[in-house]
């Protein structure tokens, strides 16, 4: 890997926040997917959700708090992409300074007093 020459060569933070953006939009999604489907447990009753005398209604609630955990984990999944992104460009931005640092110290040596 070679060094961070200038600031082209830093990872793009603001399109690894849009990414993840999308993806914490589709956790939303699934948030709402399963309200939906509570909504839709509710207006058939437990009557009608029933098979062989044993209602359905207690497993479609279930299946719905799974469905919502799914937000959760994608959420987490995105801020955790956000903080290795910002990690990465913090130690590139420092890399960049270190650099622009000794090119500028090349350009003006320190001369002794001894010379």
């Amino acid at each position: 890997m070679g060094y961070i020459t200038s600031e082209s060569q830093l990872i793009d933070v603001a399109t690894i926040n849009s990414g993840c953006d999308t993806i914490a939009s589709a956790g939303i999604a699934f948030n709402e997917c399963a309200t939906e489907v509570e909504s839709a447990a509710d207006m058939c009753g437990v009557e009608v959700l029933s098979v062989e005398k044993k209602s359905m209604q207690p497993i479609i609630y279930e299946l719905s708090d799974q469905i919502r955990q799914i937000n959760g984990i994608l959420e987490s999944f995105a801020n955790s992409i956000r903080g290795v992104a910002s990690e990465i460009y913090a130690a590139q931005y420092a890399q960049l300074q270190e650099y622009r640092a000794s090119l500028e110290k090349n350009k003006n040596p320190v001369v002794s007093e001894e010379e």
